[in-house]
């Protein structure tokens, strides 16, 4: 289930669009570029997050809290990057789902 933070972010989001609306509006941008703006923010951020929430609520109910304890460790180079097993299952549930 989501809880306050996830609600939180979500809400930031409409925030954050609603700011670059009338950000567009100052600037004197024309509708069409306006509605180019914003349907490009709602199909790379809002989408996402709202599917990323309800997934992970998905995962996160069939294995508790069990997945976030365990880490991947990826080495690239001489970078070492450290992925939870649960982010790597929300990852992989989606791209199967949205295929």
């Amino acid at each position: 289930m989501a809880n306050r933070e996830d609600i939180s972010k979500i809400r930031n989001l409409f925030l954050i669009l609603i700011v670059i609306i009338l950000s567009c509006s100052v600037i004197g941008l024309s509708a069409k570029t306006v509605d180019s703006i914003i349907n490009l923010f709602v199909k790379y951020v809002i989408i996402p997050a709202f599917t990323s929430l309800i997934v992970g609520s998905l995962v996160d109910s069939l294995t508790g809290q069990s997945l976030k304890n365990y880490f991947l460790i990826i080495k690239i180079g001489h970078i070492k990057l450290s992925v939870t097993v649960y982010a790597l299952t929300v990852v992989i549930v989606k791209f199967l789902i949205f295929r």
